[in-house]
């Protein structure tokens, strides 16, 4: 990822990155450094559990701005800063998942099936006649809306649970 300004980029604990200026280009960088099992929590919970790039984020900024200043200015930091992040995580879920609510009921009931069975084996026909309709048709429509095969996501998703299995496991 090229981050810019305006843009936000989550790494978890054990990531591996490496970052630089763009020397014809540079721009300030704010960064939290957010730990402890609730935090952890709150990210899945707000299904942020991977590394993201959100491009565009300017009405996010107020968060991190408000988080600046009460780090400046406060002795009671940590509960202040709690609510400040949930909210900004609330509004990085928002970024995230828009595209969700524009979804066919189909499409978005068979993603939600795929999302909750990344460690059990799942049958796509078995799936499809819970939803009343063909294989052929949830496929291409799942990809149409999404980019990818029901299939492709679900390893995807796979990948992603074993990469934070063997990182935090």
């Amino acid at each position: 990822y090229e981050p810019g300004p305006d843009s936000i980029y989550i790494l978890h604990r054990n990531s591996h990155h490496k970052y630089w200026p763009d020397p014809s280009d540079p721009w300030k960088k704010i960064f939290f450094v957010i730990n402890g099992e609730l935090m952890q929590q709150l990210f899945k919970a707000y299904g942020i559990d991977d590394v993201y790039y959100l491009p565009d984020c300017a009405h996010l900024r107020p968060y991190f701005d408000e988080m600046l200043e009460l780090a400046n200015t406060s002795d009671s930091v940590h509960s202040h800063a709690a609510i400040i992040f949930h909210r900004l995580l609330e509004g990085m879920h928002q970024m995230l998942y828009e595209t969700v609510q524009t979804l066919p009921d189909d499409v978005l009931q068979l993603k939600k099936m795929l999302d909750s069975g990344t460690e059990e084996k799942l049958n796509l026909s078995e799936l499809c006649a819970k939803l009343h309709r063909s294989s052929a048709h949830m496929v291409r429509s799942f990809k149409t809306h999404l980019g990818a095969t029901p299939y492709d996501y679900l390893m995807q998703k796979k990948i992603v649970a074993a990469r934070l299995l063997l990182h935090y496991s």
